[in-house]
């Protein structure tokens, strides 16, 4: 099946998800990304899931929340799950841990979604 709108979740829609979004834009979907934690100013809308062919979430924990849901309405779903703590960062790349979180992402984190979403979208 072919995905055309892509909806990104993790939980504070800051990083990952954005970057999901971002990424698959430039690859001509059309994307949404969302928030689901507690604390999030701006909580995904639990309709934004219909309105999509494939939701990414960012941990297996985050779709039990919309497990109900994506059954009932048939969605399509993938989990991207990185590490992004720092703790299973490759020993040449250790340096990122002491650099500005903006720059761990973009050359830890984000690397590690993209081989990720490679193949399955």
């Amino acid at each position: 099946m072919k995905h055309e709108k892509i909806l990104a979740i993790c939980s504070l829609g800051q990083r990952k998800s954005k970057f999901i979004s971002g990424y698959l834009k430039e690859k001509r979907f059309e994307t949404k990304y969302g928030r689901i934690d507690e604390n999030a100013t701006k909580k995904l809308n639990p309709k934004n899931i219909e309105e999509t062919d494939l939701v990414i979430f960012t941990q297996k924990k985050y779709k039990n929340r919309f497990e109900s849901q994506l059954r009932k309405i048939k969605r399509d779903y993938i989990i991207l799950k990185v590490k992004d703590s720092g703790i299973d960062v490759q020993e040449e790349k250790k340096y990122l841990l002491d650099s500005p979180l903006g720059r761990f992402y973009e050359e830890w984190v984000n690397l590690q979604l993209i081989n990720k979403l490679e193949g399955k979208i």
